[in-house]
């Protein structure tokens, strides 16, 4: 199943790949114009549109603006749609003629929105390189992995510094607005109401809001940094132009997939997954989203750094502290179109020159003020990226909070006078309860389910097992035979080996501390019954609280057990005239679609795993290539470095 909707995600440089060089700033919560407002923060996604119908309207009035609406959302879809076949079709003819990723870059640029994270989780298929260039040479594998690499860094949707002024403007003058009115109601001296708009204009004029620089771009959101009250922040914004190219791509990927799945290509389990993945885009577009989730991450890094330190080996006898932080961030400043953070003077730890010229300009307490020499300062930037690794995992494993855009650009290097701060930035799209093991347990129960199909596919057709369970499936309902009691390998050795290669890469990438292995996952790899394997798949659907949306009660374990294989005896019958082993992924895709409807059907919703797990999975492998892409690279310098030593 991991191939059917195996979704990637790129290690690539974007709004968290910047370079700051500002001096360092007092954290937010010292603000002296913000006293201690209440607020809410609306979701993006539901604030009214302004072009909503009015209360007042007649019914036919607000019919014929819903159909027009209606007409209106499928021309533009269309319109989409056809841009992007001829666009993308009219690049790939560039691509190939001139041998540059610029055209495909381009084509990312144009057309915004879901184009680009597509074109990051191609990169992922791909190592990363150190340096790119305009043309490449004749290897194939080369060139490929430069063109998708260019292509998924190209920048969002611009937005005007102006615009985001205003929004901040806005968001201050609401802030100040709760907070001299609170002090005012107290007091008894005005009406809040009344007085909110004069507050307001008082709070945009009093409180000097510049713009110093735009820090960087993603695939979605624009970095600026500003100044509010002579105070340093960094803006998270994000243009309506790629608001609108986001959600309308979602659309329009969304609706394909319910065509696909209404036609019986993908299983009701699989179009959830995917349809949650493409959902997920949107969620990048609510920066109030993204406020909670920098708060959850913040306090899972505190309780883990308050029970641990960390340190990097300079190789010369010196271990250097790490801290690890999450930016502060000023909430009652922010809104769901702008995330204002504490301002960072650092650099992404992608950006190996700028990590490089930083370090090598340190002159920290430990060292006497001495400079560090290049063996120590490798050896500092590898210890870095391999700590990032394990904190991050180490963090996700015991607060079960996972930021699933896992990159080295998400990750900020900070010197201090005799320490190095790492800040983990950027978790638009993250999991506050993660279940390590629910993408797992769903890969092995849908092995499970195949088995007992294929045991009764084979006793329709006469291939059973043993000889004595070579009986007719019309015989199984008889009252001599219980099927319950029957006996065989719910997992064939073919399926064993491919739930072993599974777990084995997701072991690998999350690591054995937080993955277990096939062994303690799933007992029943020898002999099982009929009876035993239908147990447990019931407590596979039912103890993780997967219920159906509309409210049906789940059966009893009992009346699941009696009933589940009725349902495979008569499944097999209908597969009786059909050879299992040629075409057999397609077939069985059928099979689980069945499969998903008849639990539905009895209450169950069969979907288990997110599919953003998938897509760290993916970051994770990219993140550990290029950590020994990096190993390599250190050990030829060093090499290097000894020979041309040698030679004097």
């Amino acid at each position: 199943m991991d191939s059917t909707f195996n979704i990637r995600a790129a290690a690539i440089s974007g709004a968290g790949s910047m370079d700051f060089k500002a001096a360092p700033v007092t954290s937010p919560s010292g603000c002296t114009i913000i006293s201690s407002p209440v607020k809410q923060l609306q979701s993006a996604h539901e604030r009214p549109a302004s072009d909503s119908c009015n209360a007042g309207e007649s019914l036919a009035s607000r019919a014929i603006s819903v159909t027009v609406d209606s007409f209106t959302n499928t021309l533009n879809m269309t319109a989409r749609v056809l841009g992007l076949v001829f666009s993308g079709t009219t690049s790939v003819l560039k691509v190939v003629s001139s041998r540059s990723p610029e055209p495909l870059a381009q084509f990312f640029h144009d057309n915004g929105g879901l184009c680009g994270k597509i074109g990051q989780y191609l990169a992922l298929f791909h190592p990363p390189l150190e340096s790119l260039e305009s043309k490449f040479s004749s290897d194939y594998s080369n060139y490929v992995a430069a063109m998708v690499k260019t292509a998924s860094e190209y920048s969002a949707g611009k937005v005007d510094p102006e615009e985001i002024k205003k929004i901040v403007e806005r968001n201050v003058a609401t802030a100040r607005m709760h907070s001299e009115g609170a002090m005012l109601d107290r007091s008894g001296t005005a009406d809040i109401d009344s007085g909110s708009e004069f507050i307001a204009n008082k709070a945009v004029s009093a409180v000097p809001v510049r713009h110093i620089e735009t820090l960087g771009r993603g695939t979605i959101c624009q970095i600026d940094r500003f100044t509010i009250d002579e105070r340093d922040y960094a803006v998270k914004s994000f243009s309506g132009k790629s608001l609108k190219s986001i959600n309308r791509d979602v659309s329009i990927i969304t609706g394909l997939l319910s065509t696909i799945h209404n036609i019986g290509i993908i299983s009701q389990s699989e179009f959830n997954v995917l349809f949650r993945a493409a959902k997920s885009f949107s969620l990048e577009c609510d920066l109030s989203k993204e406020l909670e989730y920098t708060k959850k991450a913040s306090e899972a890094l505190n309780n883990l750094t308050e029970v641990k330190q960390f340190h990097v080996d300079t190789g010369s006898g010196h271990q250097v502290p790490v801290q690890f932080r999450v930016p502060e961030v000023a909430e009652e400043l922010s809104s769901p179109d702008a995330l204002v953070m504490e301002y960072i003077d650092g650099c992404s730890i992608d950006r190996q020159k700028a990590l490089r010229d930083r370090l090598t300009a340190w002159q920290p307490e430990w060292k006497n003020g001495e400079r560090l020499n290049e063996a120590e300062l490798s050896n500092i930037i590898i210890g870095i990226y391999k700590l990032v690794l394990s904190v991050y995992l180490e963090s996700a494993w015991k607060s079960r909070f996972l930021n699933t855009d896992f990159q080295v650009g998400n990750f900020m290097m900070k010197l201090e006078s005799d320490c190095i701060s790492i800040y983990s930035i950027d978790h638009a799209n993250s999991i506050a309860n993660v279940d390590f093991l629910s993408l797992i347990n769903q890969h092995i129960h849908c092995e499970l389910v195949t088995g007992m199909f294929l045991f009764f596919h084979n006793r329709a057709t006469g291939n059973g097992q043993v000889e004595e369970q070579n009986i007719p499936c019309s015989t199984d309902t008889a009252i001599d035979v219980d099927v319950h009691d029957l006996v065989y390998t719910p997992l064939s050795l073919q399926q064993q080996e491919r739930l072993t290669e599974v777990i084995t890469s997701y072991r690998i990438n999350f690591g054995q501390e937080i993955i277990p292995p096939i062994e303690d996952l799933q007992p029943s790899q020898g002999q099982a019954t009929i009876g035993e394997i239908c147990r447990q798949l019931y407590h596979w659907l039912k103890d993780k609280g997967q219920h159906s949306d509309r409210g049906a009660s789940v059966p009893s374990e009992a009346v699941f057990v009696n009933i589940l294989p009725r349902f495979f005896i008569r499944l097999a019958e209908e597969y009786k005239e059909q050879d299992m082993t040629t075409n057999t992924e397609f077939k069985l895709f059928k099979v689980a679609a069945a499969f998903d409807n008849f639990c539905q059907g009895m209450g169950f919703r069969v979907n288990q795993c997110d599919p953003l797990l998938i897509r760290v999975k993916a970051q994770l492998a990219a993140y550990r290539h290029y950590l020994a892409h990096q190993l390599e690279h250190q050990e030829r310098q060093l090499n290097n470095s000894l020979s041309q030593s040698q030679s004097f």
